[in-house]
């Protein structure tokens, strides 16, 4: 595995690859996201990712804006990222309405306390 060449990415698409991220992995939560997370079953070059903000949240519009606001923020961290992992973003309720600065805090904050990142 060479860390030096970007990972290909890949989404979590269909609810048995979020179930299994969600069951056999582990989590991190900070104020403005939850991050699941498990060794990937595509393979130890590849990242696969994830978006979810579940109606407690609010309106689908809201939603839509927090798991946009999410895919923006991680499109910064791909280079970053431990390959051989499948990852879940999940959008808390500050997620739409949180600075951009501390949206990317708190992603990074939430990276590094789960080891997903390249040091």
């Amino acid at each position: 595995m060479n860390q030096k060449n970007p990972p290909h990415i890949f989404r979590v698409k269909n609810r048995a690859d979020f179930l299994r991220i969600r069951f056999k992995g582990d989590s991190v939560a900070t104020k403005s996201v939850v991050i699941q997370f498990a060794r990937s079953s595509a393979g130890a070059d590849k990242i696969s990712i994830g978006f979810t903000a579940t109606k407690k949240i609010g309106k689908a519009n809201v939603r839509n804006r927090a798991k946009r606001r999410l895919r923006s923020a991680i499109s910064n961290k791909f280079m970053h990222l431990k390959h051989g992992y499948d990852i879940v973003l999940i959008a808390r309720a500050g997620t739409a309405l949180r600075t951009w600065d501390k949206l990317l805090a708190d992603l990074d904050e939430g990276l590094k306390k789960a080891n997903l990142l390249i040091t």
